[in-house]
């Protein structure tokens, strides 16, 4: 991946979602931060691969919504570039919209990941 991670705003490696969820209380709307998934988004990611026939590297998106809402979004960087994960195991479906770098990703939804949380990063080898 021609893209590090590691060196994009809001990148905090590995780290929980309930840690990154207590950082990110009581944030602005907008805020967020991008981390290494869990086990489980490890397993999507490696389902996904094998039944779309490509390599596919994730991280997850923990973002403040309206009414301090905390959410996730698994993304996913594709040999078509970053796509947000829709539920739909076929990526090839006409219904994914691929992006070139993750910045472009979230500024497709810029109304809902607008400022990258600054917290101590953990540095990890393995980004994303």
């Amino acid at each position: 991946m021609s893209e590090r991670l590691n060196d994009y705003p809001g990148w905090v490696g590995r780290v929980s979602r309930i840690e990154a969820e207590m950082k990110l209380d009581k944030q602005p709307v907008g805020t967020f931060v991008l981390r290494d998934g869990d086990e489980l988004d490890s397993r999507i990611t490696r389902a996904l691969a094998k039944e779309n026939h490509e390599t596919l590297q994730s991280c997850i998106l923990t973002v403040v919504e309206p009414y301090q809402k905390i959410s996730e979004r698994l993304a996913l960087h594709t040999p078509q570039g970053w796509v947000f994960y829709q539920d739909n195991p076929d990526l090839h479906d006409s219904h994914y919209r691929f992006y070139p770098t993750i910045k472009a990703l979230l500024q497709s939804v810029e109304n809902v990941a607008k400022k990258p949380l600054g917290f101590e990063k953990i540095n990890y080898t393995d980004p994303c």
